[in-house]
């Protein structure tokens, strides 16, 4: 396997790798963690790690590859994430383009790099959960996985307990002026979002810009992006366009975004199409995205799509509890302190927990009018 030729890295699990060569047909290859294979060789194991490999374009050309006898592997617009089975607190993925030693800019064009990818992961995998300071480290010297990463500390706010945008997109420049795809496309959110200048002519000139540049390094949130500026049509010259939009969409589904699978089914909620919106909605709530899976939750709280269910409206409001602050939609705390622990529901073995409702209702107070009404509501009951 000559892409992915990160010899004696990883604590030697890539030359593990370049031994299975029979058991290639267990990489893992398509759009979501349940349609996918994963190399399960013993020694793999042993070691501690698996890798993930997750694009149709690569399984089929890996296919036609197998077919020609020819030992290698091309990787188009993938996710490699690699994993510890023995060390669950570890993990990290990271998108890119196309990784093959003879592909590679010699130039003055800077493009990502083995030896990029080799000196993240073995950062990652050395420094356990302090590997922060040996990925600030790693950014110093530009390189565009530590500079992403950096930058997307910085935009949660994870770093000091503050959101700095500024110096988000100081690292994600790095990282895209290596053709990162993501960092690109992250670079035209901050001026889209106005999270950086004032969202005048021209930093709405640069988003498009650099979610173009996105697109052509075929990265799934810049289809995603088009998608909602076509349908909104909330940037000059860009009319409203339905059809276009789902073209978009679609696209973005295609190449495994999540968020494409909510904005499809948004439009046919929208339009009352509401079993495709169901559809649609339940892909990405059963990936764990925390607003669809909110929205699960309400369809089978209120019988949107045949009979309701408060148990599996129940269940799907706990996954969307679940999730990072950064990306929890605030909603499902509110409808399991409200209409499950307040009262309780003993049809589907949940108890009245009032303390529990008020614990939800705080962690969201300060996203929702709704909920500090609740709380103030149960504080008086207490």
């Amino acid at each position: 396997i000559k892409a992915l030729q990160l010899t004696n890295s990883i604590n030697g699990w890539m030359q593990v790798l370049c031994e299975c060569q029979n058991d290639l047909k267990y990489v893992l290859v398509g759009n979501s963690f349940k349609e996918c294979y994963f190399l399960s060789h013993p020694k793999c194991m042993e070691e501690g790690y698996r890798l993930w490999i997750f694009d149709e374009k690569s399984k089929q050309l890996f296919q036609k590859r197998k077919k020609e006898n020819q030992n290698y592997l091309y990787i188009f617009d993938s996710t490699i994430c690699i994993d510890t089975v023995y060390k669950p607190s570890f993990h990290y993925q990271f998108n890119y383009s196309i990784y093959q030693k003879d592909c590679l800019s010699t130039g003055t064009e800077k493009n990502i790099s083995f030896n990029d990818i080799q000196e993240f992961i073995d950062i990652q995998l050395n420094s356990g959960i302090l590997s922060i300071r040996g990925i600030k480290e790693l950014a110093k010297k530009d390189n565009p996985f530590a500079c992403f990463e950096i930058a997307s500390m910085e935009f949660y706010g994870i770093i000091t307990g503050k959101k700095r945008y500024e110096e988000a997109y100081k690292y994600y420049k790095i990282a895209a002026e290596h053709n990162h795809p993501v960092a690109n496309w992250a670079i035209g959110y901050l001026y889209y979002e106005g999270y950086i200048g004032n969202k005048s002519k021209r930093d709405l000139y640069l988003a498009f810009k650099y979610f173009n540049k996105a697109r052509k390094l075929k990265c799934s949130n810049a289809f995603n992006s088009f998608g909602l500026i076509i349908l909104n049509g909330n940037m000059p010259h860009i009319k409203k366009n339905r059809d276009k939009a789902i073209e978009m969409f679609k696209k973005a589904k295609s190449l495994g975004n999540i968020y494409a699978y909510n904005n499809l089914g948004k439009i046919c909620e929208d339009e009352k199409d509401y079993k495709k919106a169901f559809d649609y909605y339940l892909v990405s709530a059963d990936s764990g995205e925390s607003w669809a899976a909110n929205k699960i939750g309400d369809f089978y709280r209120k019988g949107v799509v045949g009979k309701k269910d408060l148990k599996k409206a129940f269940e799907y409001y706990t996954v969307s509890s679940e999730s990072p602050k950064f990306i929890l939609c605030p909603w499902s705390k509110y409808n399991l302190a409200k209409y499950f622990y307040e009262c309780g529901n003993l049809e589907i073995g949940v108890k009245q927990d009032i303390n529990m409702a008020v614990e939800l209702l705080e962690d969201v107070s300060d996203e929702l009018n709704e909920a500090r009404e609740e709380l103030a509501k149960l504080r008086n009951i207490q």
